[in-house]
C-alpha cells in the first residue's frame, strides 16, 4: 500500500482498478486534435491514393473534398452531409457528378452545382 498525502491507495482494492480503467478509457478518446498538413487545404490521415482539400466559397461556406483518383471518384462534404461523385475528365479540369450534384474543378477553383440551386464558386485553401 502506498500513501500519497492523506489518501491511501491500495492497488488490490477494486475501486482503484475501476478508477484506473475509467481513466484509461477516457484518455483513449483524448487524442490530439487533427492538425493541418503542410498547407491549409490538406489534412493528415489521408489514405494512400487519396487527396483532401478544403474550399472557401464566396458565400462564406466551407466545403471539403476527398479525391480518390485511382477509383475515379470524389466525396463532397458539405453541411454535415457527404455525397459520392464520379469523375468525368475534361481537357480543362475535372467534372465529378452523380446527376443532381456536380463539381467542376480546375486548378484551385471549384464550382458546386446542385439541382435547383445557383452555382457556388469556391477556392482551395491551399497556399501553392
Amino acid at each position: 500500500m502506498q500513501r500519497y498525502g492523506t489518501i491511501r491507495i491500495d492497488p488490490r482494492d477494486g475501486r482503484f482498478i475501476s478508477v484506473v480503467a475509467l481513466a484509461a478509457i477516457l484518455c483513449a478518446g483524448c487524442d490530439t486534435p487533427q492538425t493541418r498538413g503542410e498547407y491549409p487545404g490538406e489534412y493528415p490521415g489521408a489514405q494512400q491514393g487519396e487527396r483532401r482539400d478544403q474550399f472557401m466559397c464566396r458565400d462564406g461556406e466551407q466545403i471539403r473534398m476527398r479525391f480518390f483518383d485511382a477509383e475515379g471518384i470524389a466525396v463532397l462534404s458539405r453541411r454535415g452531409r457527404t455525397v459520392e461523385l464520379k469523375l468525368q475528365s475534361t481537357e480543362s479540369g475535372n467534372i465529378y457528378s452523380n446527376g443532381p450534384t456536380t463539381v467542376r474543378s480546375k486548378g484551385r477553383d471549384l464550382r458546386l452545382q446542385m439541382e435547383g440551386m445557383e452555382p457556388i464558386e469556391c477556392r482551395s485553401q491551399r497556399s501553392d
